[in-house]
């Protein structure tokens, strides 16, 4: 359609309910819901049955007055960090782990992420990922397993991202390019050895 069409519906809402935020599905991935009283949950895409386009929906997490209304969902990893911040501008910087906040059923409540004072609520949530793995999720490779504390590095198995080998190919390139150019500039073969004979009998007069 057009770029100024209005567009059709993709899910009904009741008269008191909004749309506040939109994950892109991955079954590698699961869904952290963040409530704006500091409560968040974890739950695996599995939990969530595919709808045509204007359902109902299904009920993602259970409301009420201690952990508030729903403020932002998003598709994470074990190992992706978050930051959250609340009105009065406290942030909390986490890793979602599955010690920290493992998977848990659809229709729940949640457990407690941050600690939000009686006058505050969490307004914005935020993942925080690097551009290497970003790339890589998006041409659908599993992220690394996160470091564990105390877990020596050597017993980590590092692997290239593409981004990382797109730089590593793109300097070698530059580099073949270069030793290239130099041997033009120093004309042919030929020419490059005349040029050493005339310099070696200089030497000897």
């Amino acid at each position: 359609m057009g770029r100024d069409a209005a567009g059709v519906i993709g899910m009904k809402l009741e008269d008191k309910d909004e749309v506040v935020s939109m994950a892109v599905v991955n079954r590698k991935a699961s869904l952290i819901t963040v409530c704006e009283k500091g409560f968040g949950k974890r739950t695996a895409y599995d939990e969530y049955r595919i709808q045509h386009r204007g359902g109902v929906g299904l009920i993602n997490v259970k409301i009420s007055d201690k952990n508030g209304e729903v403020v932002a969902a998003k598709s994470i990893y074990s190992g992706d960090e978050i930051m959250v911040m609340t009105r009065q501008g406290v942030v909390l910087r986490t890793t979602v782990t599955e010690e920290s906040m493992r998977e848990i059923g659809r229709a729940t409540m949640g457990v407690r992420l941050m600690k939000v004072a009686e006058d505050d609520t969490i307004v914005s949530v935020v993942k925080i990922m690097n551009e290497g793995d970003e790339l890589a999720r998006a041409e659908g490779d599993t992220p690394p397993e996160p470091v564990k504390p105390g877990q020596p590095v050597k017993e980590v198995e590092v692997k290239l991202s593409t981004a990382q080998a797109l730089d590593k190919a793109k300097k070698e390139a530059d580099e073949a390019l270069k030793r290239v150019q130099d041997a033009l500039k120093e004309g042919p073969p030929s020419k490059r050895q005349k040029k050493v004979e005339d310099d070696d009998q200089g030497k000897k007069k």
